[in-house]
């Protein structure tokens, strides 16, 4: 895009170099001063959010800034200023708002949490891996844990997270519920199923539910059934067969999601393609030492 001045957002406040500019004023901790409802600053034109403005917080809270900026310059482009960027995107054939999205983890766990996200700013979700039910899933508590190295937070995480323990028509109910509540939003159905039939009649499930797209989960690390997960993106043929029989089932993409954990991710890449699938989702969890 054609701009003037791009600042580096990510972090705990602005650097020296964006207060050097003197485009905008600061609060005595060096964070952006802005207006409360719009995100506008002390620049015309010019708004800002996130860790520029409210220090270290939470992601969906800077989109939710983002969003308001937006709103924020869309009015102002109403009184002569300049249009506003249209940030959809088109990936297999769907539209996306934008294309930031929540991927498949404890946050996409109900449509409730994934409800306020899209309020926030969202464009779309890979919703959190179903399973039939058959198996039983039992999440040890705790199942995350950071690590730190000196003064530096973070540099690792450990974590122990499996699909979700809800119960499939729950799944299934919340999947409807966003798409009658925000039809333009996309919600991507993640699935994992331990047999041919499972992965079929879970992809047509989430397809009669309304999901707009399906992440075949080949990649978690974490399962405790042997034969799931990990495992089945390690043995390239059940990559193959397990696309090959959800795609044979719904009309829907197909999204095969990648492990890290091979020695070439184009051979699991590969075989899903082989199987019919629309597209990957790269990566999953990176196993450590």
């Amino acid at each position: 895009l054609p701009v003037d001045v791009v600042v580096e957002a990510i972090g705990l406040r602005p650097s020296l170099q964006v207060k050097q500019l003197q485009l905008v004023r600061f609060d005595d901790s060096n964070r952006i001063l802005v207006e409360s409802t719009t995100g506008q600053t002390s620049a015309a034109n010019v708004f800002a959010g996130g860790d520029a403005v409210r220090g270290l917080d939470l992601v969906v809270r800077a989109v939710g800034d983002g969003q308001r900026g937006c709103r924020g310059h869309r009015r102002s482009a109403g009184r002569g200023g300049a249009a506003m960027r249209d940030l959809s995107i088109e990936m297999c054939g769907v539209r996306f708002l934008n294309p930031v999205m929540l991927s498949s983890s404890p946050v996409s766990n109900t449509g409730e949490m994934i409800g306020r996200a899209f309020d926030a700013g969202f464009g779309g979700v890979a919703y959190k891996t179903i399973g039939k039910g058959d198996v039983k899933i039992i999440h040890p508590s705790p199942r995350m844990a950071g690590y730190a190295y000196g003064s530096k937070k973070l540099v690792g995480l450990q974590n122990v997270e499996q699909i979700s323990d809800r119960p499939l028509d729950h799944n299934l109910a919340d999947i409807r519920y966003l798409k009658r509540n925000w039809p333009d939003h996309v919600v991507i159905a993640s699935i994992m199923g331990f047999s041919n039939d499972e992965w079929r009649d879970l992809a047509a499930a989430c397809q009669d539910a309304g999901a707009d797209m399906l992440e075949l989960n080949f990649s978690c690390p974490h399962m405790t059934v042997e034969g799931s997960g990990m495992k089945v993106g390690q043995a390239f043929d059940l990559v193959e067969q397990f696309s090959a029989t959800v795609k044979a089932v719904v009309q829907i993409p197909v999204l095969a999601k990648m492990t890290p954990n091979v020695t070439d991710i184009t051979e699991p890449a590969l075989s899903a393609k082989a199987g019919g699938a629309d597209g990957l989702a790269a990566i999953n969890t990176v196993s450590a030492l």
